[in-house]
């Protein structure tokens, strides 16, 4: 085959640079950006949003706030990025698309990271095709497009790593000076934004890959224990002095935040630990016996592996089954760089779900680290180990596979333009350009040779995936949106609280259950309200309070009157009747 049919093949498109520059931002764009603004926040996002729109309406950037109240459960990186967002590109509001923003351009960058990381080790169609493995997975399609920490958090860590990692010398088995500092500026941006998460997921990574290192000449034991002399023990790799630069570089930044941030608050530093203590599940250990415990052992121990697995499958089944099956591991590297990066990534992501796994507070969400050495291993092992010890028959199956899958694409966006009513221009054109990308996909992959067909099968599932969700969001979003419980709680908010009119809502509005949790987000600058006698004498106010609550405000506040019963369900099929959601009260202390 000449050069220029090479390049018409998924290995060849694969190492082209406007595949990295432009096809990959293109399939990002279908998969993630469409109905970004559509649906209202939820979840966690409300916690995220809240802080950043006051920060902007105070001017007050060091002490985050939620309702006006201080709200210190985390650092306020994220919140400083989303408020940014806002007041440059939300028009000086903080909206759904300025808090989700982050995420979404944080699931692009992690990609051309990956692209970039393993060079001189990984052929370049293998670093691309770990891009497209990460951008396809279930944790990033969710996490990846809601204004949570977490899709950020994990881009900077990762971004630790694999800096530690271009610097580390592997004949030496040392990491140079500038490894380290870069690494400690990464680490300092991520306890910013959520505290010691961050720095356990890179030394998580760290500690896997020297445990799966082999020490060298482990009988030539120096005289002199210089750390990471090439005869030392393996873990004098974590005994650098400038793993100490790395340490200071990284918490210097949040010690001058929380400093300035005590001064202002007048808080003491046994205040703020309590603080952060309730939030890394100190408390829930020492006190949770009983049920407690017993839901602990259940939703967590029980279920925590399945749910993280799930979260980036197929291709951590792929890297794992790839990295130990018998007829792979006479293909491991041999040594070098490139044995010291398959340690790397075999190990990630095991030790992050052991790590997470005994935290009893651990979600599998706080892994989502383990992202990018799981694309990167599946890549691997799909390139390197697989391709020679695929039969005749496993070809003829995935030619096949990748039919029908192109023709699902076509079918499922034939079907949505057909049948959906009143589908936008922006509906149409995600839709026609999925399905035209899904029959290139197919058509590279009948003019891939057979040694090149499992990665063209490996990366057509991953970009079907992309398509399918990039499908399903531009029309399916946007109908259910319409129901959303969030949705509906705002307009009715809107519909029934006068103009004008200092709006109140307790706390346990935010901490109640997960029904209340999505409806967190109030526009307009609400305040917080632990108790009803905080509310101002002689001042017209609503307060938006749960219905379990009502008897207690009336207690407070005689003259209270009901301005609406807000029912997040009203208008769903099937529900009507359903108990009221949230009160709406209009109230005057005396």
């Amino acid at each position: 085959m000449n050069e220029t049919m090479q390049k018409l093949t998924w290995p060849g498109v694969l190492r082209s640079r406007v595949f990295v520059w432009v096809v990959i931002p293109l399939f990002w764009l279908l998969a993630y950006w469409p109905a970004l603004g559509v649906r209202d926040m939820r979840l966690e996002e409300g916690r995220r949003a809240t802080p950043a729109a006051e920060m902007l309406r105070s001017g007050n950037w060091v002490v985050p706030t939620l309702y006006g109240e201080a709200y210190l459960n985390k650092p306020p990186l994220f919140f400083w990025i989303a408020a940014g967002m806002g007041k440059f590109f939300g028009g000086g509001e903080v909206t759904t698309w300025s808090v989700r923003v982050p995420s979404v351009l944080s699931v692009l960058l992690g990609a051309w990271l990956l692209v970039w990381f393993g060079r001189g080790v990984l052929a370049r169609e293998v670093r691309v095709l770990a891009a497209l493995f990460f951008m396809s997975m279930p944790i990033m399609l969710d996490k990846g497009t809601l204004g949570e920490i977490d899709a950020v958090l994990s881009l900077v860590t990762f971004a630790a790593v694999a800096v530690w990692w271009k610097f580390y010398d592997t004949d030496r088995g040392r990491v140079c000076a500038w490894g380290w500092i870069g690494a400690g500026v990464l680490l300092g941006m991520s306890v910013l934004m959520k505290g010691p998460g961050g720095a356990a997921e890179f030394y998580a990574v760290v500690a896997g890959f020297v445990l799966l290192k082999k020490p060298e000449a482990r009988s030539q034991k120096p005289e002199v224990p210089l750390p990471n002399g090439p005869s030392c023990s393996r873990w004098w790799l974590l005994f650098s002095p400038w793993h100490v630069v790395m340490l200071l570089i990284a918490l210097v930044p949040v010690g001058l935040w929380i400093k300035t941030l005590l001064a202002e608050t007048g808080m003491s530093w046994a205040d703020l630990m309590a603080i952060w203590s309730r939030q890394t599940g100190v408390d829930m250990i020492a006190g949770g016996g009983g049920e407690g415990w017993k839901k602990i052992l259940v939703d967590h121990y029980v279920m925590f592996g399945l749910r993280a697995a799930a979260d980036v499958m197929p291709w951590v089944a792929v890297g794992m089954i790839g990295a130990w099956k018998p007829e792979a591991r006479s293909q491991k590297p041999e040594g070098g760089k490139e044995r010291d990066l398959w340690r790397m990534v075999v190990a990630a992501w095991p030790m992050l779900l052991v790590i997470f796994w005994i935290w009893p507070k651990g979600s599998p969400r706080y892994m989502m680290m383990g992202a990018y050495p799981v694309a990167v291993l599946a890549a691997w092992v799909v390139a390197r180990r697989w391709e020679a010890a695929t039969s005749e028959k496993v070809l003829r199956f995935l030619r096949t596979a990748g039919t029908v899958m192109t023709l699902a694409v076509g079918m499922i966006g034939g079907a949505a333009i057909v049948l959906t009513p009143r589908l936008t221009g922006i509906m149409i054109a995600v839709l026609v350009a999925s399905m035209v990308l899904a029959v290139w996909a197919h058509w590279l992959a009948r003019r891939t040779p057979a040694e090149g067909l499992v990665m063209a099968a490996a990366a057509n599932l991953a970009l079907v995936v992309l398509l399918g969700w990039g499908m399903m969001t531009a029309v399916v979003l946007p109908m259910k949106a319409k129901t959303d419980a969030t949705r509906i709680i705002h307009e009715q908010i809107q519909a029934r609280v006068p103009a004008g009119l200092p709006i109140y809502t307790t706390r346990t509005f935010s901490h109640g259950a997960d029904f209340y949790n999505e409806q967190f987000y109030l526009p307009g600058g609400a305040r917080a309200l632990r108790d009803f006698s905080q509310l101002p004498a002689k001042t017209r106010v609503i307060v938006i309070l749960l219905p379990e609550e009502w008897e207690s405000l009336k207690m407070a506040v005689p003259d209270a009157v009901i301005v609406g019963s807000l029912d997040a369900t009203e208008n769903r099929p099937g529900r009507k009747g359903a108990p009221a959601a949230v009160i709406v009260a209009e109230a005057m202390a005396r």
